[in-house]
């Protein structure tokens, strides 16, 4: 029960601090997965936040205003760390848990934001992706558990708009070269595959 109130705390804080005015941003991974299919253990937060540059002085800003809300670098040098992997390696420090965010600076990313949703379930309001952009993400992530992940979230959801998942899906294989990943998707959301 303690480490679902310190998980619980942490998403509730870094949901808070993403809905500030002038910044965009939502929770995604595990606790996105949890809201958009079904429940599930997850020890972290995973979060994604629009930026503008990426450059040390957006950073020390984004991490200083986060800072109010309890969340603080869990590394040395960060803005150094952060401008090279575009991820805010971050602790929650009243609970201890790991905050993961992810800088989104691509079209996808403000697109998906804007069609975000706010899950209440919770409690407290919580900025999710859109299931058809979550299981973008995850295909473009291509771990055998994101996998898992798009079969299940599609069973949860059965009104997927699957034809905007797959033109999202296949402007990503065009830029990474890897079209077996778009019939992939087609497979598992059992959709027509078109090369």
């Amino acid at each position: 029960m303690e480490n679902l109130e310190s998980l619980a705390a942490a998403i509730r804080d870094t949901s808070e601090w993403l809905a500030k005015p002038g910044r965009q941003g939502m929770i995604i991974g595990g606790v996105a997965f949890a809201l958009n299919a079904r429940p599930r253990l997850t020890q972290d937060v995973d979060a994604t936040v629009l930026a503008e540059t990426g450059e040390d002085e957006e950073i020390e800003s984004l991490t200083a205003s986060a800072a109010a809300n309890g969340l603080f670098p869990r590394i040395d040098n960060l803005p150094s760390f952060a401008a090279k992997s575009l991820v805010l390696l971050m602790v929650h420090r009243k609970s201890n848990v790991e905050v993961d965010i992810a800088l989104g600076f691509l079209p996808f990313e403000r697109e998906a934001f804007s069609r975000s949703r706010v899950d209440t379930s919770m409690g407290f309001p919580v900025r999710i992706p859109a299931p058809e952009d979550h299981i973008v993400m995850k295909a473009v992530a291509n771990r055998p558990h994101d996998w898992a992940d798009i079969a299940m979230i599609t069973e949860y959801q059965p009104t997927l708009d699957k034809p905007a998942i797959m033109s999202r899906m296949r402007s990503f294989t065009e830029i990474l070269d890897c079209p077996e990943r778009l019939e992939k998707l087609a497979q598992v959301l059992g959709v027509a595959y078109e090369k």
